[in-house]
């Protein structure tokens, strides 16, 4: 339950950041924006799915031994139905009735966290076993590629983001 209220903290707090890069506006200086950003990229999630979804297929499968294709499979379809969901939200609500980004950036700040903390209640401990040995030092330095891996990631996004905003980069004849 720590875990979930922590990843949930987390998660606001990246989106948070974003907002308040957002906020901020053309009144603070880029390099202050971009890092909020970035930051704020990296603590949200975005370019770090791959290391959630991992986590929680590794749970579902642990979890569900003799029904694991359909648990995770079901989660696969989950993960798909809720970016379509947000997806449509920005369309419908924020997009057309001008709401605009800053709402929808409080939106997720408080969805992130109200979802993860409703969460806790129902949640169960798993039994002692293989799940829950200590990380080895491969394991570890794994872990620690992995999320040099999505810092960099993030900053490149921003960065890509940045740069196209400001007509550095534009869109390419293959990808639009």
């Amino acid at each position: 339950r720590a875990c979930v209220a922590l990843g949930g903290v987390v998660c606001a707090s990246g989106y948070a950041m974003i907002l308040a890069a957002v906020l901020l506006g053309a009144s603070s200086p880029a390099w202050l924006r971009i890092a909020l950003a970035a930051g704020g990229a990296l603590l949200a999630g975005y370019s770090s799915v791959c290391l959630l979804d991992n986590v929680v297929s590794m749970a579902c499968s642990v979890s569900f031994p003799s029904d694991r294709a359909a648990v995770v499979g079901y989660l696969k379809a989950m993960v798909g139905v809720s970016g379509g969901f947000w997806a449509m939200l920005w369309v419908t609500l924020f997009k057309r009735l001008g709401g605009g980004v800053a709402p929808f950036l409080a939106l997720s700040v408080l969805a992130s966290l109200g979802v993860c903390l409703l969460a806790l209640a129902p949640m169960e401990r798993l039994p002692p076993g293989a799940a829950q040995q200590p990380f080895t030092i491969s394991e570890m330095r794994r872990y620690g590629a992995l999320v040099a891996a999505t810092v960099g990631l993030s900053l490149f996004n921003v960065g890509a983001s940045v740069l196209f905003s400001q007509n550095v980069m534009s869109p390419t004849p293959l990808v639009g």
